[in-house]
């Protein structure tokens, strides 16, 4: 681990996560975000609260700002299409930057954008920065096995259920879906995978998330389907799930 590591910046709707390793130590800073204000307020009112240290020289920023994606396979990624596609499904009233995370492993690349508001807030704190959206660290960091059962990695957080679904080697579908509840996720997980073809007893559920979420929505969908779960070490309890698979296995670019 470097001496003077990247800090870690997690940006939602409902809060904004400050995290550091230094060596074997985990250092953090999450407060709930104030819509009353600007983002700039809030990422200025983030880094007075935090302790020193984990401000302190900063050499880049890894952002990771929970944002709709749009999906789109590597073999057919273009630059130059990336805008069209993201803004036919989804369109945004305010300034915002496209970005796009390449994922290998699972030969995707995922579109999305960030508000400029929040770039330029981040940008005019630590001038070396770079993006990430919050799913990227939930997809498969290694290529897909070969296996011939169909995979879908449930994602829970916030009131949000992210189902990722995989056949395979071959990454098929992505959706989001709003849930208040376990037993919503279940239903659309379900309804999603049903859509897709297939049954109940083609599919293997990978529950993750925050252990609260992830534990009640493990035992619902166990119902139906067979599951497992994936946990992180407790050291990395006081951050999102997201988060702290970033900071785990993702290297600073």
């Amino acid at each position: 681990m470097p001496n003077n590591p990247a800090l870690f910046i997690h940006v939602t709707a409902d809060d904004l996560t400050l995290a550091r390793r230094f060596d074997s130590e985990l250092q953090t800073h999450r407060q709930p975000f104030n819509r009353r204000v600007s983002f700039t307020l809030n990422l200025r009112e983030a880094l007075a609260a935090a302790p020193a240290s984990l401000v302190a020289d900063v050499p880049q920023a890894e952002v990771y700002v929970a944002t709709p994606v749009s999906v789109v396979p590597l073999s057919e990624f273009a630059e130059t299409d990336a805008e069209a596609i993201h803004r036919a499904t989804f369109r945004s009233e305010e300034r915002s930057r496209l970005m796009t995370d390449v994922l290998p492993a699972a030969q995707i690349v995922l579109v999305y954008e960030v508000a400029e508001n929040i770039v330029r807030a981040i940008e005019e704190a630590f001038p070396k920065t770079n993006y990430h959206n919050a799913l990227s660290p939930i997809v498969p960091r290694t290529p897909l096995s070969a296996s011939a059962q169909a995979v879908v990695r449930v994602y829970v957080h916030e009131n949000t259920t992210d189902a990722l679904v995989y056949q395979g080697s071959k990454f098929i579908a992505l959706n989001s879906f709003q849930t208040r509840h376990a037993d919503d996720a279940s239903f659309f997980v379900l309804g999603m995978t049903q859509a897709l073809g297939y049954e109940a007893s083609d599919i293997q559920a990978v529950v993750v998330g925050d252990e609260r979420r992830r534990i009640a929505t493990e035992r619902s969908l166990s119902q139906f389907v067979a599951t497992q779960t994936e946990e992180l070490s407790p050291h990395f309890a006081s951050i999102p799930y997201s988060l702290a698979v970033a900071m785990m296995f993702q290297p600073t670019r």
